[in-house]
């Protein structure tokens, strides 16, 4: 006996049209804060196809309404997928096939700009020691610049600053 293959199509945000053996409808779903709401409008149930999505769209108003706007906004959200523990931060390594066993690691600093386009500047290893090519990415990340000669000024001024902390303390 062969199945009839599901078909889903999305008709708006939030409403998926389901077409699978004889069940036809819509589903409508919102997610906030990690809370899933579904429900389904069955052609047959509602009285039609364009009334089930009638219903639908109804449903997805309301459920908007009562769970207010989708803050999907990740700027500055730290996820799961990050292993260094800095939003915006991540450790890069690439090899130069030009010459053999040539590798290079450096921790990058990446954001998108206002109009959508990715910027980015790294620090390698080799360069600046591991810890201090950590320091600069923050900087660079935090201050959204890909200016290098800026954020080795701003860690200068940062090296100073704790200098003077640590002679004051020291007297």
């Amino acid at each position: 006996m062969a199945t009839t293959p599901t078909t889903a199509i999305t008709v708006a945000p939030g409403i998926t049209r389901i077409e699978k053996n004889n069940s036809k409808g819509y589903v409508v779903r919102v997610c906030r804060d990690g809370v899933r709401n579904s429900e389904y409008y069955s052609d047959s149930m509602c009285g039609g196809k364009r009334k089930a999505l009638q219903l639908a769209k109804q449903s997805h108003a309301a459920l908007l309404e009562a769970l207010g706007p989708a803050n999907n906004s990740t700027k500055n959200k730290l996820t799961s997928r990050n292993t260094t523990g800095k939003v915006g931060v991540h450790l890069a390594h690439s090899v130069d096939n030009r010459y053999p066993g040539c590798e290079y690691q450096a921790y990058c600093a990446s954001w998108k700009t206002e109009d959508g386009y990715r910027k980015k500047i790294s620090f390698a290893f080799n360069r600046y020691g591991e810890d201090e090519a950590w320091e600069l990415a923050c900087i660079a990340r935090d201050r959204e610049t890909t200016d290098r000669e800026e954020v080795l000024a701003i860690r200068e001024r940062q090296l100073k600053r704790k200098s003077r902390k640590n002679k004051t303390r020291r007297k």
